[in-house]
């Protein structure tokens, strides 16, 4: 795939993911600060939406990883047939999958409501952008599994630009429905709704001119039943272990909710900030897995322990900038979100934690990169469940009992720490073993 494993080529091969990546979240931090620069309650409200659409996508993210993983080993292996049957199954099950999501959100909006904190006070102002956002959420899950598809194809740079054009779009058209017509959290939502199928729009299009003739062969491709069982395999261990991060994500609302508006607010703006860390490392994430899906299937380990290395050493070096961005601009960085000051000191007594953080978090998500890479799912499945039910749980109900959101964040941290030094073990076993 590269002609030489250095840092200049993993730098060139993985600058369009990790712009692609930065500017996927910039979008919602675009919507947190206008709308929190418009009103609290409607960010309020808004977190509560939030945080249901993200932990639905996060769940059915085994569509993005275990897509990257298998088209990315069909490179390794040369076989344009098994490419086509590996897309079907992919664009099948998204397609399932958002129809699923999208029924089991309008039947049981009131129970997720409920589950996330929601007040009574606020259910008109999240109806405004729940309603609006829901029916167009199979272009979402669509548009993020097609992405995974064009990345693990190689075509890194085509999908930085889909995703620039689709941020874009959705920008614009947010501030102008919420600042221009006052279509309030109806027109956020509708910016999001509309982005997101004119990006899968394009990455249909870019593949049928980047690999002309391939999505007839998609679309009457029948994959064979081994097929089926190990992508159906690869995913659940994939879904088993997105459905615990998000419920701990879920979780971190919600103890926020029941402290007030005011610290569900500040949860909304440091969840940003901590996930905008996270997103930008992705980039480098989704390199690795593409790197090492490739060269660890052609049996090349020692290209694999060289390529490990090298990630983590650039990831660690961005999680010394981004601690010290944090620590520096931390009021500054918080004021881009809202004017209220009681919002602002709450961010300001929990910003030690994130920027002291951000290290360890860093590490966290290129190890979770490394992981699909080298096919680990299982592995990561029962860690994450094991972290989530006897790490992240505990520390994080302190906080009801000291009314202090501060423990969610300890709790994130901890949870973090503790996924680096397991993936860490397995990764360095595996490509030790195989020398």
């Amino acid at each position: 795939m590269l002609s030489k494993i250095n840092y200049t080529t993993l730098v060139k091969f993985s600058v369009p993911s990790v712009l692609a990546a930065l500017v996927e979240p910039l979008a919602s931090v675009v919507d947190t600060s206008l709308v929190g620069r418009f009103s609290t309650d409607m960010l309020a409200a808004m977190a509560i939406c939030t945080v249901i659409f993200n932990s639905l996508s996060w769940m059915f993210n085994f569509l993005i990883h275990t897509s990257t993983q298998k088209v990315a080993d069909f490179n390794a292996q040369s076989n344009e047939k098994l490419l086509a049957q590996r897309i079907s199954i992919s664009f099948l099950l998204a397609l399932l999958v958002s129809i699923f999501a999208v029924l089991i959100m309008l039947i049981f909006k009131d129970q997720l409501y409920f589950i996330a904190g929601a007040k009574e006070s606020q259910v008109g102002l999240a109806d405004d952008y729940y309603l609006t956002r829901i029916y167009g959420h199979i272009f979402s899950i669509l548009f993020m599994t097609m992405l995974a598809i064009i990345r693990g194809l190689g075509f890194v740079k085509e999908a930085f630009f889909v995703t620039i054009i689709g941020t874009i779009i959705n920008i614009t058209l947010s501030a102008l429905l919420l600042y221009e017509y006052k279509l309030g959290l109806k027109g956020i939502a509708f910016g999001t709704v509309f982005s997101h199928f004119i990006s899968t729009l394009i990455c249909i299009l870019i593949l049928k001119f980047k690999k002309k003739g391939l999505l007839g062969k998609i679309f009457s491709a029948k994959p064979d039943r081994g097929e089926w069982v190990h992508f159906g395999k690869n995913s659940l261990n994939v879904f088993g272990r997105s459905l615990t991060l998000t419920s701990c994500f879920f979780i971190a609302t919600r103890y926020s909710s029941l402290l007030g508006k005011n610290t569900l607010a500040a949860h909304q703006i440091l969840l940003q900030l901590w996930l905008f860390c996270s997103f930008f490392i992705d980039g480098l994430a989704s390199s690795a897995n593409i790197l090492l899906s490739y060269y660890y299937s052609k049996k090349d380990f020692g290209t694999s322990r060289a390529i490990v290395s090298m990630f983590v050493k650039m990831t660690a070096s961005l999680g010394v900038f981004f601690t010290l961005t944090y620590l520096i601009f931390a009021r500054e960085i918080i004021s881009l979100f809202t004017y209220d000051e009681d919002v602002i000191y709450l961010c300001l007594m929990v910003m030690p934690i994130i920027y002291s953080s951000q290290i360890i978090s860093c590490l966290a998500f290129i190890f979770d990169g490394i992981m699909f890479g080298l096919e680990k799912f299982n592995y990561l499945r029962k860690h994450m469940i094991f972290a989530g039910l006897f790490v992240f749980l505990p520390v994080s109900s302190i906080s009801l009992y000291r009314e202090s959101f501060v423990y969610i964040w300890i709790a994130l941290v901890v949870l973090n720490i503790y996924r680096v030094l397991t993936n860490f073990y397995l990764t360095r076993s595996e490509l030790a073993i195989e020398k």
